[in-house]
């Protein structure tokens, strides 16, 4: 037997037999805690086996490749040396194998030896541990190219502000075009890919949320998810009267408008009230290329803080002064 083994096993007896004669609870404890002591140092000195799974990551693969069979995301590997050799081995960095070179034609297969994912292997290990065997041995897996097509991603659902809070811009997805993979004949009938139903309810900040695309019978997806970005504020309204100006103006004669002035009401930031003034704002009217009796106005405005305005009146009485 053992030498140490026999230690811990007449060390056990021994705290036994103490324990029943003299009944001390400390006594019992003590040589509990020796044959501990002893059985935890024989564990880290024996030699152990374990296992491990180490992560594999692939390099140079096209997107547009398909595989008959998925890859193997992990290898298994069973090592031996001494136990407190194996428990340092916390974590393995993920073995990477590049398929370029493998993947050249239309299709074919990829092989990965043994040998090869060994010796990235064993390049972790240290000198003392031995690397027993690695499963799966052999990998070999078929590849075909498929066709591709560039899309755009359309957002599906409805989105719903709380009063009194507007979109600052369009709702924004990322990417907003995404590559698909497939037969030339199923690309042919894809023109856009669609987000998964959103349906928001009282929107009243800045959002940004990930969403699944829903997936197309035989068509593989550069990705599979985007990211939907909403931006509210809330808005609150503007006055102004302003001058009407006069565009396109001829020479005969001298357009006299009534009322000269408007009134013009804007929907502005709340964040960026005080950042828009009149200077923001035009309004304009077509000098008459024929007799009509109201001349129409139009409102422009250049500051991005200004979501949507109305003038009243729309439209004003004139006369040509020659």
């Amino acid at each position: 037997m053992n030498p140490i083994l026999r230690n811990i096993l007449t060390t056990c007896k021994r705290a036994v037999k103490d324990y029943v004669q003299t009944r001390s609870m400390k006594t019992f404890l003590l040589f509990l805690l020796l044959a501990t002591i002893l059985w935890f140092g024989h564990a880290l000195n024996s030699m152990r086996d374990r296992e491990v799974e180490i992560p594999v990551v692939y390099v140079g693969v096209p997107e547009n490749i398909e595989f008959t069979e998925p890859l193997p995301q992990s290898v298994t590997a069973y090592l031996r040396d001494q136990g407190k050799r194996l428990r340092q081995y916390k974590a393995f960095s993920p073995i990477q194998i590049d398929l370029q070179r493998q993947i050249e034609a239309e299709s074919g297969q990829v092989q990965l030896l043994s040998e090869v994912i060994r010796q990235k292997v064993t390049d972790q290990l240290q000198g003392t541990t031995r690397l027993q065997r690695i499963l799966p041995e052999n990998i070999a897996v078929g590849y075909h190219k498929q066709h591709q097509k560039e899309v755009s991603v359309r957002l599906v659902g409805d989105i719903h502000l709380k009063e009194p809070y507007q979109m600052v811009s369009a709702p924004r997805l990322e990417p907003s075009q995404i590559r698909i993979f497939g037969s030339q004949e199923a690309l042919a009938q894809i023109d856009e890919v669609e987000t998964e139903v959103v349906a928001i309810e009282d929107l009243k900040d800045s959002l940004t949320m990930s969403l699944s695309l829903q997936p197309i019978a035989g068509v593989r997806y550069s990705t599979n998810t985007v990211q939907l970005a909403l931006h509210a504020e809330p808005f609150t309204e503007k006055q102004f009267t302003l001058p009407i100006h006069v565009i396109d103006a001829a020479e005969e004669g001298t357009l006299r408008l009534f009322p000269p002035t408007v009134d013009v009401r804007v929907r502005v930031s709340v964040n960026h009230f005080n950042e828009v003034s009149e200077q923001d704002l035009r309004v304009e009217c077509v000098y008459p290329k024929r007799e009509v009796s109201h001349l129409p106005l139009q409102l422009r405005y250049t500051s991005p803080y200004i979501t949507h305005g109305r003038i009243n009146p729309t439209e004003v009485e004139y006369i040509i002064e020659k």
